[in-house]
C-alpha cells in the first residue's frame, strides 16, 4: 500500500485539483458543458454541471478527460440523486477492493486536506476525479450532494430579486403546461415531462441561466433569442427581464416535440 510517509512521494494536488469541497468547484472546465443526463457526454468526455457556461459558478462533480465513456454515463445518470454512495459498486468492481479499503487508504494520510485526498486517489491509485470525489466526501462526513429537498427551498435560498424571476419564468411555462413536473435535480430546479428533462433553470451572482436541455431549439429558436446573450446550451437572463411567456412555452414545446 501506498506509504503517507514516503518523503519522496508527496501528495501534490493536481493542478485542477480543488483546495476544498468539490461540491463548491470542480477544475476550470467544469464551466463548458453540456445540459442533461442524455446529453452530458460533452467534448472529451466532459460530465459536468448542466449549467456550466462561461464564467457562470455553481455547484457540479464531474469526470475529467481521461475517464472513460462508460464511466462518463453513469455518473450523468447518478448526479441527481445526490447520494455519493451510488458510485461505491462501479468503484469497487474497477479498482477490485471494498470501498472499506479506500476509506483506510484515506485514514492513513492522517489529517491530509481535500486536494491531497483527491490527489491520492487520482495519481496512484488512477481513480476517475467522479469517483475520488465520492470516496473523499462520503469519508469526510457528507453522504450527499444533495442541497436543496424541493424547488421551494432552492426558491428560498435566492435572494429576492432572483427568487422573484425565477418563480415567474416556472409559473409562465406551467401556465401552459401544468403538467410538468418541477423537480429538483443537480441541486437545480428542472421541469420533467415524463422521464425527460425539458427545462431547467440556475442561479449566478449577476444573472439566471435558462435551459432546454436541447442545442436544437435553441437553434431553432435563434431568431427569437437575439436579445439575450445564448452560448451553446444555456440563455442569460438578466435580473431585470420582463418574462415572455411566449418564448418560455416555445422552448418547452420544441423540447417535449423531440421526445
Amino acid at each position: 500500500m501506498f506509504d503517507a510517509h514516503q518523503s519522496d512521494l508527496a501528495y501534490r494536488p493536481r493542478p485542477d485539483a480543488a483546495h476544498g469541497d468539490n461540491d463548491h468547484r470542480d477544475a476550470s472546465v467544469e464551466q463548458s458543458a453540456a445540459f442533461s443526463p442524455t446529453s452530458a457526454l460533452v467534448l472529451l468526455h466532459l460530465v459536468t454541471h448542466p449549467f456550466r457556461g462561461a464564467r457562470d459558478v455553481g455547484t457540479s462533480e464531474l469526470c475529467h478527460a481521461n475517464d472513460s465513456t462508460h464511466e462518463a454515463h453513469q455518473y450523468a445518470r447518478l448526479m441527481p440523486t445526490g447520494d455519493r454512495s451510488d458510485h461505491f459498486p462501479s468503484i469497487e468492481k474497477k479498482h477490485g477492493k471494498p470501498i472499506a479499503h479506500w476509506f483506510k487508504v484515506l485514514k492513513d494520510l492522517g489529517d491530509a486536506k481535500y486536494a491531497e485526498q483527491i490527489a491520492l486517489l487520482r495519481d496512484h491509485h488512477e481513480f476517475s476525479q467522479a469517483h475520488a470525489n465520492a470516496v473523499v466526501m462520503y469519508h469526510r462526513g457528507s453522504k450527499s450532494s444533495k442541497r436543496h429537498d424541493d424547488p421551494a427551498a432552492y426558491f428560498k435560498n435566492l435572494e429576492p430579486p432572483k427568487a422573484k424571476l425565477a418563480k415567474a419564468i416556472f409559473a409562465a411555462i406551467r401556465a401552459k403546461y401544468p403538467k410538468l413536473e418541477l423537480v429538483i435535480a443537480w441541486n437545480q430546479p428542472m421541469l420533467k415531462h415524463g422521464d425527460h428533462y425539458v427545462f431547467g433553470l440556475s442561479a449566478s451572482k449577476n444573472h439566471l441561466l435558462i435551459n432546454p436541455h436541447s442545442k436544437q431549439v435553441l437553434d431553432t429558436l435563434a431568431p427569437r433569442l437575439k436579445s439575450l446573450e445564448v452560448s451553446k446550451h444555456t440563455v442569460r437572463i438578466p435580473l431585470d427581464w420582463k418574462v415572455n411567456a411566449s418564448l418560455l412555452q416555445a422552448m418547452v414545446r420544441e423540447r417535449i416535440s423531440e421526445i
